[in-house]
């Protein structure tokens, strides 16, 4: 890293974020870099980072919604709730919480009554967003167009947020309330840090609203968003999708397990229908229907045992796994996956012939071979595929040549080669080229 800093390069984010505060101030103090504003900059760097999620910024307007609402609403049961406790000398309760809360029963009703209805628009913005993004994925794996704009999914996950919204005071706060009032009781007599300690509980239990409700929002957004991907990969004929996870230092356990696995549509989508069918007002059955994923899970299972799981992100709140649409082929008549893995590689004897091949058997949405040797293409093909059978690449976009005067040092970069969905492979009229590959 200090390497790249006396070159005068612009660090990645990745880089800067393999920096720790220490490290930071020394390159700083030492003149070999120079932010302005540091905190400000570093900031900025972290936010971009965070929000790879792409329905991150729909999570963060059903978040607002619900917490200034129910804020509103519930700030007088969390002040009555703290005032409850009497921790000046001996601990006691001054008022009964199971009071409070049959006091304050309809608070969750009421703050859901205000938000009703921006709460299914900003899902249904969701699912507007959803589709122009899966509409693209999807153009790149089969010609077949659809409009799809299904308004029961909003309505569906509205209700799924109008339960969790509606029964939190009683099942989630009361239970923590609970236990407090329990420690209370049998330690009537606490020394002063266990004081400290309980003190911390009831502040910590005012913030605890925020950030449930960030949860609810940040994962239905998710699922709005890749249920309306389901739904369109279901209409066009897509039989395959591959979830793609983010790497750093943050990726969890579970979705480093499950990225680059393969899941079938139809499987997924019979998953995502049952769900959507489960009462909505019971909330512990539509937690059960679709809970998230833990590491035992999926450890130590093998991919075909995970497949069968018919798994879509989100997988935990705040997840940044992606899914990329892999697209169909048809054999015999019958619609079947593309394959990714082992192939058996067929030279071609024309451009047109070698362009075909890899858009069929190395899931390529769009494919350029103008201007190159059928041999070249050939090399081209072969490698990526080899690259594929040895799962060193998981997924290419578009493949397209560009005029040789043309060509940056980045064109020719090992970055030219997607690990996600959206990158292009850019190949220049010399056969130099593919060894970048």
């Amino acid at each position: 890293m200090p390497a790249k800093i006396l070159q005068s390069e612009i660090p990645t984010v990745d880089e800067l974020l393999q920096l720790d505060s220490f490290d930071l101030a020394f390159l700083t103090m030492t003149g070999y870099v120079r932010f302005v504003p540091l905190e400000k900059f570093v900031a900025n760097v972290c936010k971009a980072n965070k929000d790879t999620v792409l329905w991150g910024p729909q999570a963060r307007l059903l978040q607002r919604i619900l917490t200034t609402a129910f804020n509103k609403h519930a700030k007088p049961l969390m002040n009555a709730l703290t005032d409850a406790f009497d921790l000046s000398e001996d601990i006691s309760l001054k008022k009964n919480p199971d009071r409070l809360f049959k006091k304050h029963k309809n608070v969750g009703k009421k703050a859901w009554k205000e938000v009703e209805e921006k709460i299914k628009s900003a899902l249904e913005l969701t699912g507007k967003k959803a589709r122009q993004n899966f509409e693209k994925k999807i153009s790149r794996a089969t010609a077949k167009k659809q409009d799809v704009r299904d308004l029961y999914l909003a309505e569906a996950l509205a209700d799924h947020i109008q339960t969790f919204m509606e029964t939190y005071p009683n099942r989630i706060l009361h239970p923590e309330i609970e236990r407090l009032v329990e420690i209370v009781e049998t330690n009537p007599a606490m020394r002063t840090i266990d004081k400290v300690a309980l003190r911390d509980r009831l502040k910590d239990i005012s913030k605890m609203p925020e950030r449930y409700f960030t949860n609810v929002a940040d994962v239905h957004a998710g699922r709005m968003w890749n249920f309306s991907g389901l739904q369109m990969m279901q209409a066009t004929g897509i039989t395959t999708y591959q979830v793609v996870a983010t790497w750093d230092r943050r990726t969890c356990p579970v979705c480093k397990n499950i990225d680059g696995k393969i899941f079938d549509v139809p499987q997924a989508y019979a998953k995502m229908t049952e769900y959507l069918d489960i009462d909505p007002g019971n909330p512990e059955a539509i937690a059960e229907a679709m809970p998230f994923v833990r590491f035992s899970d999926v450890d130590n299972k093998s991919p075909k045992e995970v497949r069968a799981m018919g798994l879509t992100p989100p997988f935990h709140p705040r997840c940044r796994c992606d899914v990329v649409v892999l697209g169909t082929r048809t054999v015999g008549g019958a619609e079947r996956p593309r394959p990714i893995g082992p192939f058996k590689f067929v030279p071609a004897k024309s451009i047109k012939e070698a362009e075909k091949w890899a858009r069929k058997s190395l899931v390529v949405g769009n494919v350029d071979y103008t201007g190159l040797d059928v041999a070249v293409a050939n090399e081209i093909n072969e490698t990526i595929g080899k690259l594929i059978a040895e799962k060193k690449l998981k997924y290419i976009g578009d493949i397209r040549t560009i005029d040789a005067s043309k060509t940056t040092a980045k064109n020719l970069s090992s970055q030219a080669i997607a690990q996600v969905e959206g990158n292009n492979l850019w190949i220049t009229r010399q056969k130099m080229a593919t060894k970048k590959i």
